[in-house]
């Protein structure tokens, strides 16, 4: 086998390695960049248990006469009949408050627990005569508007009329002259906390909209009366979004971060050990991307991305290595620089899509990042045991380049006998480095080409050197190999036999 052979798989591995060493950093610095998988609004919802969460509804239903005209649909019997599996749903510490108006409005209830059974309270039969919108309106305002609360409310209209007050009504036709004052009122308190409201016409024409006008938050939804009960039945679940969203609003999205009051990098290395503690008490965060520069150590150093749970604390845990100085002389000496470490992270969250999409609040924590004071210790000179790894090196290299001397091909002054398949025995001598066979028509019967070379090795049992022929018989488009010291034979290709003849000679 040559030496060219034998060593195919240097440049590989070299390449290989050098890969390996350059891609470590990146492979780590993509990693920390990575998305963080998000988490569903049912998962979010689950996991705060917004069922045990307390939130405000106040209902408003419209009971004048026209709810239940005579030979008309019966709007009054349908409005109940669709409040009564939102009422059941509320979670226990959900609050209601149920208003009917008509020249005026009317609390029939007020508290939690009830259920539908708190339709019961309510008029038996709508008789009112007038249509006092505002009037219900300000009962709902004031029915919200409590000092300190702070929970996600609701407010629901259903009416099938227009705003038509009774004679002497704080709230007349000119709706002008009382919205604004409302509206006000409203904002204030929308100010501490989420307020939406559902407008339900129950008719084509009525003053629904009057809703959407005092509370910013509110939307007129004009659907079949057949589709009412579902549409409310529904509602339930945007408020426990309304919850989570009024529970997470207040939450400190932020990383700490503690570095060691001074970080110091001896000559051999260290372990530096960060601690990151979420502020956040609800939100679970995530920080990738966490890198750390010292000065006096070159390049970033990197760590994985760390999961908080709320109020967690975790460590991170960086490897430095301070860099050898290089100068004459025999030895080493220690050098210290001072400086600063710098650790940078970003926050992020399996929550974060939730929060922004779903419970439209903003996710925008700062970078988790803390500085302190550092001192690296670096070597100068050169080690003394570096001279002996260096002599141990020379003498290996030595050994090798002999090695390479005695492998190399040498100019033969050999004989060769060939006895071909078809054709008598010849003998030739082979003179120079490389020769071809057969050569000015001998050995005679030779078909195909032989390529002769030879290497001077250590004889075997015996001192000294001797040429040893390397074959490389090409024949039908095959080759075959032999290698043959001083009178050894072998046969190639089956049928043509090759003999080093030895004449004992240098």
């Amino acid at each position: 086998m040559s030496l060219f052979r034998t060593k195919r798989w240097i440049l590989p591995a070299v390449l290989a390695l050098t890969l390996a060493v350059c891609a470590g950093p990146a492979a780590a610095l993509a990693a920390a960049g990575r998305d963080v998988p998000q988490a569903t609004v049912q998962e979010v919802l689950a996991r705060l248990d917004v069922g045990s969460l307390p939130a405000d509804y106040a209902v408003l239903l419209d009971t004048s006469g026209s709810m239940q005209e005579r030979g008309g649909p019966d709007l009054y019997r349908d409005a109940r009949a669709g409040l009564a599996p939102l009422l059941d749903a509320l979670d226990p510490k959900d609050r209601l408050t149920l208003i009917n108006f008509d020249s005026a409005p009317r609390i029939n209830f007020t508290g939690s627990g009830a259920g539908a059974d708190a339709l019961d309270r309510l008029p038996a039969r709508a008789t009112g005569d007038n249509t006092d919108l505002g009037a219900a309106i300000k009962a709902a305002v004031d029915a919200l508007d409590e000092t300190g609360v702070t929970d996600p409310a609701t407010v629901l209209l259903l009416t099938d009329g227009e705003h038509d007050p009774a004679p002497g009504s704080r709230y007349g036709p000119d709706t002008a002259s009382w919205v604004p004052g409302l509206r006000a009122d409203a904002d204030r308190i929308a100010e501490r906390r989420s307020v939406r409201g559902y407008a339900l016409p129950l008719a084509e024409r009525t003053d629904a909209r009057l809703l959407t006008e005092v509370f910013g938050d509110a939307t007129v939804v004009n659907l079949p009366r057949a589709q009412l009960r579902e549409y409310l039945d529904d509602i339930k679940d945007r408020v426990r979004v309304d919850k989570a969203a009024g529970y997470l609003r207040g939450d400190r999205l932020a990383v700490e971060v503690r570095l060691p009051r001074q970080v110091t990098v001896p000559a051999e290395g260290a372990d530096i050990v960060a601690e990151l503690t979420s502020a956040a008490g609800r939100v679970p965060l995530h920080v990738s991307g966490l890198t750390l520069t010292v000065d006096g150590v070159p390049g970033r150093l990197v760590a994985d991305p760390v999961d908080l749970a709320p109020k967690a604390t975790a460590k991170v845990r960086f490897r430095a290595a301070a860099p050898q100085a290089w100068s004459w002389g025999f030895g080493t000496s220690e050098r210290v620089v001072p400086g600063r470490a710098r650790l940078t992270g970003t926050v992020e969250s399996p929550w974060s899509q939730v929060m922004t999409r779903d419970l439209r609040l903003p996710f925008k924590p700062p970078k988790a990042e803390a500085e302190t004071r550092s001192r690296v210790v670096t070597t100068a000179g050169v080690p003394l045991w570096w001279f002996g790894a260096a002599l141990l090196l020379l003498l290996l290299l030595a050994a090798l380049l002999r090695y390479l001397a005695m492998r190399r091909w040498v100019t033969m002054n050999d004989e060769l006998e060939v006895a071909p398949a078809d054709g008598p025995p010849d003998e030739l001598r082979l003179i120079g480095r490389r020769v071809r066979l057969p050569r000015g028509g001998r050995p005679e019967g030779l078909t195909g080409q032989v390529d002769v070379r030879a290497q001077r090795q250590a004889r075997l049992g015996r001192s000294g050197t001797e040429r040893v022929l390397y074959l490389s018989y090409l024949r039908a488009g095959r080759t075959e190999h032999a290698r043959l010291r001083p009178g050894q034979s072998a046969t190639l290709h089956g049928d043509t036999r090759f003999t080093h003849v030895d004449r004992s000679g240098p």
